[in-house]
């Protein structure tokens, strides 16, 4: 952990609860989507912070972070109007 600190990969590490926000996240309908979003989404983090490494690509990492970010809000909105109303 001490060497993530170092060179900048990792910012904080925290282990803590997993409260379900089920309101939060559109009720019992919708928190198990939510979660299973979640754990894809993290599994491919993992993929991409691995690919940026292998293709020596870190000066890009904040590029592909927005553009990560991007594709989620695409996927949840259909329009970018949509988006900026959501940001906004």
């Amino acid at each position: 952990m001490e060497q993530g600190h170092r060179n900048g990969i990792l910012s904080t590490f925290d282990i803590s609860t997993y409260d379900r926000e089920i309101e939060r996240y559109g009720g019992v309908n919708a928190i198990d989507i939510a979660e299973n979003i979640f754990c894809e989404d993290s599994k491919l983090v993992i993929k991409y912070l691995k690919f940026i490494k292998e293709k020596n690509m870190e000066d890009k990492l904040d590029d592909i972070a927005v553009a990560m970010i991007y594709f989620y809000l695409k996927i949840f909105y259909k329009t970018n109007e949509d988006i900026l109303c959501f940001l906004d």
